[in-house]
């Protein structure tokens, strides 16, 4: 049950993040466009460094997030290699020291406990 919420969380969290990054990605390249129209000499490079900045943030972003959304449809469907990453990708949130790390400590919790040992063990004949 616990992996299930796990993977559900995982997956909002996935969604809520590759919005923002759409978003900050937006708001970056915006503010070098408004800064190198209205700024005056040097502005150009201004808003080039204010678009690459947020570019960079927002293809973080969205990679995290694409990470987040791999784990949770593998665990969901009760594959091996979504087990090793659910535990890996839980020990690097657990290391960001953020609401993050709740949900790390909760992955680790759900993945390495005896209930999570049996989410991911077949049934004979199967």
């Amino acid at each position: 049950m616990h992996v299930k919420i796990l993977s559900a969380v995982l997956a909002l969290l996935a969604l809520m993040e590759l919005g923002a990054a759409v978003l900050v990605g937006l708001l970056g390249v915006g503010m070098g466009m408004v800064t190198a129209i209205v700024g005056g000499d040097g502005s150009g490079i201004a808003g080039a460094f204010f678009a690459g900045i947020g570019t960079s943030v927002a293809a973080f972003i969205a990679l995290h997030g694409l990470f987040s959304g791999i784990t949770a449809f593998g665990l969901l469907a009760r594959k091996g290699w979504a087990r090793i990453l659910g535990v890996a990708w839980s020990g690097l949130n657990v290391l960001s020291f953020s609401w993050w790390s709740l949900v790390g400590l909760y992955g680790l919790w759900a993945l390495l406990s005896k209930e999570g040992d049996g989410y991911f063990r077949r049934l004979p004949g199967s």
